[in-house]
């Protein structure tokens, strides 16, 4: 109702005035993706819903390089029109080729933000690790299902395979807080009880892009920025360790790529005055948060919001405003 008797059209002239809008996304998935990934929801988009999104920024948003951005930036230039910068976290797969194409049909450019340990290695974040570890051994015998059961109290036992995968997801939310040690810990307790089982998702769905088409999307109109290293909550490392995941990880991109790269996106969204102040040493002009709101040309550059975009809250464009509005 909102939305078709125009009173959020007259509500974002003003919520949004002088502000920029930056979209986080992380998966653009088909139907038939979502139900083999072990992704967590809150990360995923359907592919028409995302091509839906995108038709409509392009109608009623400038959309912005991040060359654009830091030229805002630097120039301490105001956002006149409704203006908006599209960003992806972590660099996965679908990325290439479910949101490539949509992209480049609506001439939309997009930042995507990668963490150069898992470009074109096969590794994985460890949420999708310790996801596939106990999907796999909730398939398993009897005695594997009950040890999740007994020691994580994850119900493997006569549950369908959508309530297993939110119980899993459930579970790896808990361990957002665990330090580095502990998550290495549980990584190896799960292979070792997952014995024989593939190390990794035996899909080919929770997968990241390799260098190769790093290189293809550079070429065709998208823009590349820092997610650290390692992907490790950089709050958590002492400051050579910090310095290391923001240079080292600035360096192999701009050495693939023949380009400055100027963006960073704080893994995890998790940053301090260390973080920023090694940010800015590294040669960085901005940097990107987690933080759900707007940014201002008088805001910090190394501090700017963004709105996360999934599936559940922006599966049409009605929603998709209200989620960009705040109102949920």
């Amino acid at each position: 109702m909102l939305f078709f008797s125009g009173v959020l059209r007259i509500y974002r002239h003003f919520k949004l005035r002088n502000k920029l809008v930056v979209l986080m996304y992380h998966r653009v998935l088909t139907n038939t993706e979502i139900t083999q990934s072990l992704s967590n929801a809150g990360i995923i988009v359907d592919r028409d819903t995302f091509d839906a999104h995108i038709d409509y920024l392009k109608k009623h948003f400038t959309i912005l390089s991040i060359d654009q951005l830091v030229d805002h930036v630097k120039h301490q230039l105001p956002f006149k029109k409704p203006t908006c910068l599209i960003t992806f976290d972590d660099g996965w797969i679908d990325n290439y080729t479910n949101a490539l194409p949509i992209l480049e049909k609506h001439k939309a450019p997009a930042l995507i933000f990668l963490p150069i340990n898992y470009i074109g290695t096969g590794n994985l974040f460890w949420q999708e690790r310790i996801a596939s570890y106990v999907y796999q051994i909730a398939q398993g015998s009897g005695t594997d299902r009950q040890f999740l059961v007994d020691y994580h109290a994850i119900p493997a036992i006569n549950i369908t395979p959508d309530a297993l995968k939110n119980s899993i997801f459930q579970y790896i939310a808990s361990l957002k807080k665990r330090s580095n040690s502990e998550i290495d810990d549980l990584l190896s307790m799960y292979k070792k009880h997952a014995k024989g089982m593939a190390t990794q998702p035996t899909n080919t769905i929770d997968r990241y892009i390799d260098w190769t088409q790093v290189q293809s999307m550079s070429n065709r109109g998208i823009s590349f920025g820092s997610h650290a290293v390692s992907h490790r909550q950089l709050t958590k490392l002492g400051e050579e360790a910090v310095n290391q995941e923001l240079m080292e990880s600035k360096k192999v991109l701009e050495t693939h790529l023949g380009k400055l790269i100027d963006s960073v996106a704080y893994p995890n969204g998790d940053f301090n005055d260390a973080v920023i102040a090694a940010a800015k040493q590294s040669g960085y002009r901005v940097g990107f948060t987690t933080i759900s709101g707007f940014h201002s040309i008088t805001d910090d550059p190394f501090r700017i919001k963004r709105i996360n975009v999934h599936q559940q809250a922006s599966e049409n464009i009605p929603m998709l405003l209200c989620r960009i509005l705040g109102i949920f």
